[in-house]
């Protein structure tokens, strides 16, 4: 009998139980389907993702400060490549500057160019050995003076106009004195001496020297451009 009575009680609560149970799901429902082991393996793996951010966001400040380095050895580098460049055009300008005859002097003011006296105008003798002087002396001009073709036709039209002029003021003069009849002009026009040509001049080697480097500069000049 009181086994009986154990097993009534037992009964009962179970049943006090159950509707406890009842009254709890309709409250909150039914319980998630999802197995606990699937949920702690959700939050394993979103530990697992923030332990991963965390070593991102700790290198972040590293990754920056080597971008930074880099960043500042490719602008030194190229601030090497733009002074080597600025260095160069500055070689040119200067070459170029020489070969036109503006070279700039070292206290920054412009040189002045290279003075060559005027070649003296045809008015002495009528002979071919004259004549071959005075062309002589004309072209050496043009080529030291570095007269261009336009300068040097304009140039030998003045000076055939000049010479026509010098020859009439010459007939003129020798009409005059005709002691001084079919005298022959001397003189070079480099040193301004009268004992001799421009072909005898002591200074000739000078002048070729000086011709042959100003040629060799335009030259390099020529090539670079």
């Amino acid at each position: 009998m009181k086994i009986m009575a154990d097993l009534n009680s037992v009964r009962d609560r179970l049943v006090a139980l159950e509707a406890r149970v009842q009254r709890t799901e309709a409250l909150l429902g039914q319980p998630l389907e999802t197995p606990m082991l699937a949920i702690f393996q959700k939050f394993q793996n979103l530990e697992e993702r923030v332990e991963k951010w965390g070593k991102s966001m700790d290198e972040i400040p590293s990754f920056i400060e080597g971008r930074m380095v880099s960043l500042a050895e490719d602008i030194s580098i190229l601030t090497g490549a733009v002074d080597m460049k600025l260095d160069a055009v500055n070689v040119e300008i200067s070459v170029l500057k020489r070969a036109t005859g503006s070279v700039v002097s070292g206290d920054g003011g412009p040189s002045s160019k290279l003075r060559v006296p005027d070649p003296k105008s045809f008015g002495g003798e009528r002979s071919a050995k004259e004549l071959e002087n005075f062309l002589w002396d004309m072209e050496t001009y043009f080529q030291v003076a570095r007269v261009s073709d336009a300068e040097k036709r304009n140039t030998g039209n003045g000076a055939g106009n000049f010479t026509k002029g010098d020859s009439k003021n010459q007939e003129t003069h020798d009409e005059k004195t005709p002691t001084s009849a079919n005298k022959p002009r001397k003189g070079c026009f480099i040193c301004g001496s009268l004992d001799h040509r421009m072909r005898d001049c002591p200074k000739r080697e000078r002048l070729n020297a000086l011709m042959a480097d100003t040629n060799k500069d335009a030259s390099e000049s020529a090539e670079a451009a």
